[in-house]
């Protein structure tokens, strides 16, 4: 989403607050994750996407306070959620010391443990700092695990009239559920 209270001047959250909102109908999704979503932004987003609960919302208290959220459509039911900090004491409002941005190191763990990757060894860059021109590595993933495959995996570089939603290109991927028969 980007920071909403950030000083972006033209790309403002709330000049940008509308291009959210019309990816999310072009790109109707049954889940979706967002981070750096202050209080603001986490209301707009459950006003564009009514049919969906969410997990992740953290601190209501302090409406500066950035989420991390996952909307998902109520056809499904969430049976477990737990807030983790990335931090040696997970369950504490905390960070490690330089962890501002954890990038490939939490990816390698992630992949190291069960988990793939939705765009495999194909990463395109998805930062564009608002310009549609990439400016560094795919630091936006969909990893997955369990009995499915991809049928479609999209880097969303759509502007509106060369305006961005979001600094950072979206990323989608659309799953089946995989039927190994064996007889």
């Amino acid at each position: 989403l980007r920071f909403g209270l950030a000083y972006d001047g033209a790309n403002s959250w709330q000049n940008r607050k509308l291009l959210c909102a019309e990816i999310l109908k072009l790109y109707p999704p049954t889940f979706i994750g967002v981070q750096e979503s202050n209080h603001f932004q986490t209301r707009f987003l459950i006003q564009n996407l009514k049919d969906h609960e969410f997990i992740g919302w953290y601190n209501k208290s302090r409406e500066q306070w950035q989420s991390n959220l996952i909307f998902y459509h109520n056809t499904w039911e969430c049976l477990k959620a737990k807030h983790y900090f990335l931090s040696t004491t997970p369950d504490v409002e905390s960070t490690l010391p330089g962890s501002k941005w954890p990038g490939s190191k939490t990816h390698a763990f992630f992949l190291a443990h069960g988990f793939f990757d939705a765009f495999e060894n194909n990463h395109s860059t998805t930062f564009h700092n608002f310009t549609g021109e990439a400016t560094r590595d795919h630091i936006d993933w969909i990893l997955y695990r369990g009995n499915i495959k991809i049928i479609r995996r999209k880097i969303i570089t759509d502007s509106f009239s060369g305006r961005y939603p979001s600094d950072h290109y979206p990323v989608m991927a659309v799953f089946q559920e995989s039927c190994d028969l064996h007889f």
